[in-house]
């Protein structure tokens, strides 16, 4: 088994590497090479970087393991992909997250519904002209994701929960800025493809083993309040039973 796992990470890597290189900068490297940060604020941006790369992934997860024990047959079709695609005990590897492609549905179908950064702004460089309107150079314009979500031009009965509304025939069909759970554009969040891969990761590691269960009925009972990020007004009242 170590060894097919060896295996399969060196394969990964092969793959990689002959992707093409992006040689534009990360936004952390422009604040590096910015000398107007002091250190103390060099090290506030690390921090950040740090505290959104986990909390926002710890709070998707717990969504998607309240939706997961509320809708017990979306639960079981997660199982049996990574059943299929993993096995029952073997090490998760990054060939194994790539197979996961119902789980990854359900995760982006539970972002939908459940925008974790429910608002991002941008600050517009130059006079930005949209037809009837003309947004005009120095405006901050701010993006509601959460309403953007659940727009029934893109989304057609966007209460109802369905994953496959990301398959590749159906997502084709749609604005590429429709959905945004992780913003958009050259400064999107630099991190979505890890939190992807975490979160898939730690799925495969929790939906083998265990049964997630839910007070909530249904998705319509549960409630939210927003602080930072988006969270469950009353938790996710969830339980584990070992399969």
């Amino acid at each position: 088994m170590a060894e097919h796992h060896r295996k399969n990470n060196k394969e990964f890597i092969a793959e990689i590497e002959e992707e093409p290189v992006v040689k534009r900068l990360a936004f952390l490297d422009l604040v590096l090479e910015n000398s107007d940060f002091t250190e103390d604020e060099l090290e506030s941006e690390v921090h950040l970087f740090l505290l959104a790369g986990t909390e926002t992934t710890a709070s998707a997860l717990t969504f998607v393991l309240t939706v997961l024990g509320v809708l017990q047959d979306v639960q079981q079709k997660v199982y049996e992909e990574m059943i299929d695609a993993i096995g029952p005990d073997e090490i998760v590897c990054p060939l194994h997250l790539r197979k996961l492609h119902y789980t990854e549905r359900v995760i982006k179908e539970t972002l939908r519904m459940f925008s974790i950064a429910t608002f991002f702004s941008r600050h517009v460089t130059e006079d930005l002209d949209l037809g009837d309107l003309v947004i005009p150079k120095g405006a901050n314009v701010g993006f509601a994701v959460s309403r953007m979500h659940s727009n029934e031009a893109y989304w057609p009965d966007p209460t109802k929960f369905d994953p496959d509304r990301f398959l590749p025939e159906n997502a084709a069909k749609r604005h590429p800025f429709a959905y945004l759970p992780f913003s958009a554009g050259p400064r999107n969040c630099i991190g979505w493809r890890y939190a992807m891969m975490s979160m898939k990761t730690i799925l495969a590691n929790i939906v083998r083993n265990v049964r997630i269960f839910s007070e909530y009925k249904s998705l319509e009972e549960i409630e939210l309040k927003m602080s930072v990020l988006l969270r469950l007004k009353h938790g996710p009242k969830i339980w584990l039973e070992s399969r």
